[in-house]
């Protein structure tokens, strides 16, 4: 062998050296992702991780210190990269206006996720959702590293939403940070609620509902933070109660009464959030018929005219329809369909 061949054979060797170390340190983050996703940070096993990786405790312990340190890298590495490729790569890289850009990343996940052939998605559940639940209130490490993953998510979106503004194409009373803040809360919500009921359908449809709405009402705000879907969401950490205060625009009553403004045009979607005593449910629907047929503003998807015997004459809109009944109910002292 010449002392050329014999120098680039050295070097070749020296090279494969430097790259088994960093082959096995990949094998380690993957397989820790992988157990950690399916069993949670603390119900991942190392001796399942080493065997998943193919290594011995001698490697994991020349890369890291501990279980901790290789989940860190986990966090850094795989779930970060994982919200750059989903959410924020895509985002950052359309062209078009920033509310359809969102629109998009959020379709592209929600086929991801109800895709049949990959069936446990849905059930796993958002890896950074799982590790922040699990791991957020019991090590301060583990959150920190989180909330920069959070972070770089956010702000991909404000920026998104920030250019719009600038374009036109977002309301310029539209504050950016809160808004995204908002998106992410309610799809991070979406996936923990979609884990639990074990349906890729209610992923879907929330990742839908999402798209739909420019401004949000609630009936009582004491009372959503007490129960029903914005309680949950403040409970499991998702979002801060100030934060999602900030973020209603305003209570039914409100609207009633003239101080907020409600529906301003055909192309204005609201999502209204009623809970609590039917009477108060009935009065406020009751209302909105009524209003909806004196204007000729809005839709009726479901109501009373659905009703075996109650359909509306031939030509006869929904709306108008049911406001009728209402006011027969009103005369026979009885509510409608009784």
């Amino acid at each position: 062998m010449t002392p050329r061949a014999s120098r680039t054979s050295a070097a070749r060797g020296r090279t494969n050296r430097t790259r088994a170390p960093e082959a096995t340190r990949d094998r380690l983050v993957a397989a820790a992702f992988e157990a950690i996703h399916r069993h949670g940070y603390q119900g991942a096993g190392l001796d399942t991780i080493l065997a998943s990786a193919g290594v011995t405790k001698g490697a994991l312990y020349h890369h890291f210190a501990d279980k901790a340190e290789l989940a860190h890298a986990v966090i850094d590495e795989v779930i970060r990269g994982l919200t750059l490729q989903r959410w924020t790569g895509p985002l950052a890289s359309y062209d078009g206006d920033p509310i359809s850009g969102i629109e998009l990343v959020l379709d592209v996940a929600a086929a991801e996720f109800c895709d049949e052939r990959f069936g446990d998605k849905v059930e796993l559940g958002c890896p950074l959702n799982n590790i922040t639940q699990e791991m957020s209130p019991l090590d301060e490490r583990f959150r920190r590293r989180v909330a920069v993953v959070f972070e770089t998510w956010i702000e991909s979106f404000a920026q998104a939403l920030e250019r719009g503004r600038a374009e036109g194409t977002v309301r310029r009373d539209v504050d950016a940070r809160k808004v995204a803040t908002f998106i992410v809360s309610s799809i991070e919500g979406s996936f923990g609620l979609a884990k639990n009921a074990k349906s890729a359908l209610l992923l879907r449809e929330n990742f839908e509902v999402l798209k739909e709405f420019n401004r949000l009402f609630v009936d009582d705000m004491d009372y959503a933070l007490f129960r029903g879907d914005y309680a949950a969401w403040v409970n499991n950490g998702d979002i801060a109660e100030k934060e999602l205060r900030d973020k209603i625009d305003g209570n039914i009553g409100e609207v009633v009464l003239g101080s907020k403004q409600g529906r301003v045009s055909d192309n204005d979607r609201i999502l209204a959030v009623i809970q609590g005593m039917a009477v108060c449910d009935l009065a406020m629907a009751a209302y909105c018929i009524e209003k909806g047929a004196r204007t000729g503003i809005g839709t009726v998807v479901e109501s009373i005219a659905n009703s075996p015997g109650r359909h509306p004459p031939k030509g006869n809109p929904p709306a108008l329809h049911i406001a009728q009944e209402l006011k027969k109910s009103k005369a026979r002292g009885k509510p409608p369909g009784a």
